[in-house]
């Protein structure tokens, strides 16, 4: 409603709804992933909590892609600042654009609002101020240390696969072959699987470890079953 208010002519698209309360990794990979797929001149709006500052600041980044992407500074922005370059970031403080203080309204009511205006043709310096420096998190890269392949789980789907962080090209630099054993070792425990391409390359109920493509990254499964749980 804040957006059609502000922008008739908006284009909504729901990105999602289905990250975990307050779990802000998670948040800037699916944002990530999402931003990917979509074209140059769209205008995407995030909105996770909580936040780390007292006084949260709003940001508005355009990438080189000239995406546009509207979001607190809480590291949201992680994924998407690495892997596409950003060409500016200004923290939304034009008290003009709104009917009351800034630092009283909802998140959803200063994002919505500037990814209305921002969709409608705004420009991103007239939101505020250039901001030289942004939050990122502190996240584990994939790295390749010997036989091991170094990641960390960002994501857990609502099938139960573990989703990581650890690329396409990453784990082909690996080396490991579709039919390859592997051991997983997660929170201290070891867990034995297969490398491969699709749930079915394993047994109902057996481990399993390959690239989804949809999201070009390594995931951690069973075949129908929950591997998170288990």
């Amino acid at each position: 409603g804040i957006i059609y208010s502000n922008n008739p002519d908006a284009r909504l698209i729901n990105g999602s709804h289905s990250v975990p309360a307050f779990n802000i990794p998670t948040g800037a990979f699916i944002l990530n992933i999402a931003a990917k797929e979509f074209p140059a001149d769209v205008v995407f709006v995030a909105v996770i909590a909580p936040y780390s500052q007292t006084e949260t600041k709003y940001l508005v980044l355009t990438t080189e892609k000239n995406q546009v992407f509207v979001l607190p500074d809480n590291g949201l922005l992680t994924y998407v600042a690495g892997n596409m370059g950003v060409k500016t970031v200004y923290q939304v403080t034009n008290q003009k654009l709104f009917d009351q203080p800034i630092t009283e309204l909802s998140a959803e009511r200063i994002q919505g609002k500037i990814g209305a205006l921002m969709a409608g043709g705004y420009r991103a310096r007239d939101v505020g101020t250039a901001l030289p420096n942004y939050t990122t998190l502190d996240i584990q890269e994939p790295t390749i240390a010997g036989d091991k392949l170094l990641g960390t789980v960002v994501y857990i789907d609502h099938f139960g696969n573990g989703i990581t962080n650890v690329s396409t090209a990453t784990v082909a630099e690996f080396g490991v072959q579709p039919g390859d054993p592997v051991r997983v070792k997660i929170q201290g425990s070891l867990v034995d699987a297969k490398y491969g391409t699709i749930y079915s390359d394993v047994a109902k109920g057996e481990e399993i470890v390959f690239v989804n493509n949809n999201l070009g990254a390594v995931q951690l499964s069973i075949n129908l079953g929950n591997f998170a749980d288990t």
